[in-house]
């Protein structure tokens, strides 16, 4: 398992066909606590990753993923009495009962 920094995302490789330029190893990436799927990865974008990850010891929890930044318009700044806009879809007059 490698651990790339406090972004939250980590991949483990369970195998590579080989160790030349045409091998594949079977990869899957971790965002978190969520699993993405396993698949094929080309060994020398495998190789790329190591590079700029660091391997995790047995045992060893991955860092924990930073805590996103404010988006600009966030909630953060609207108080009670505040005139907001609030944008949605809208629902065509047969599907409103």
């Amino acid at each position: 398992m490698y651990a790339c920094g406090a972004t939250g995302r980590n991949f483990k490789v369970f195998s590579c066909t080989g160790t030349d330029a045409a091998a594949t190893c079977d990869m899957q990436a971790f965002l978190g606590a969520q699993v993405g799927p396993r698949s094929p990865v080309p060994r020398s974008q495998v190789l790329a990753l190591t590079q700029v990850c660091q391997p995790l010891q047995p045992g060893q929890a991955p860092p924990a993923a930073a805590a996103p930044a404010g988006m600009p318009g966030a909630m953060e700044g609207v108080k009670a009495g505040d005139a907001v806009e609030i944008v949605t879809a809208r629902v065509g007059p047969a599907a409103v009962r």
